[in-house]
């Protein structure tokens, strides 16, 4: 696992460090001398000091510490690592029986999970509701995936949901598609008529 900036041009911001060490050197309190009668005859002016000597230093870290983290997070760090290389995540459309899902693709070590919002697991009931945004959800989960994942979709013969545009993604999708009826509307009560 390693870590790489997302904008490493982010990093000139570290060139800020430089203003809170200049406020703080020009901040010190210079010693005004005082004059009076009895030291008039004693010595000469003394020479100023030309050694630079840092007042409340963990005050000065403090503040160069909050410009480095600032600089950080300008550039964006990310982490990249071969933790998630070779991983498999197979989302199925909700109207898709489960089991009928399960024999279209034996892939037992793979993330299984429904593509519903949130991403629940496949283990959990059949998400229920308005037609999934299909298109949208897995825009989403594309985006939310490592770049090494591989994604395959079971989804449904009569694929609802579809934005009307073409789906792009990022990476390669094995499409599995599985003969299922489509979800029947429950029918409303029927109510006598009146004369």
């Amino acid at each position: 696992m390693s870590l790489g900036l997302l904008l490493p041009l982010g990093l000139t911001a570290l060139a800020a460090l430089v203003v809170p060490l200049l406020l703080h050197l020009n901040r010190r309190q210079e010693q005004k001398p005082t004059p009076f009668a009895a030291l008039r005859f004693v010595r000469g002016p003394a020479r100023p000091r030309r050694r630079i000597r840092l007042e409340q230093w963990p005050l000065l870290l403090l503040r160069l510490a909050l410009v480095a983290v600032a600089a950080l997070l300008i550039a964006t760090p990310v982490r990249r690592g071969e933790s998630d290389a070779g991983a498999t995540w197979v989302v199925v459309v909700p109207g898709v029986d489960a089991a009928q899902a399960r024999a279209a693709l034996a892939a037992p070590d793979a993330d299984w999970r429904w593509l519903a919002p949130g991403f629940p697991a496949f283990g959990s009931a059949t998400p229920v509701g308005d037609t999934p945004a299909t298109a949208s959800l897995l825009r989403e989960l594309d985006t939310e995936l490592p770049p090494a994942t591989a994604l395959r979709v079971i989804a449904p013969s009569p694929l609802l949901g579809l934005d009307g545009g073409a789906i792009r993604l990022s990476r390669p999708v094995d499409w599995r598609v599985v003969d299922s009826a489509p979800p029947v509307p429950a029918a409303a009560p029927a109510l006598p008529l009146q004369h």
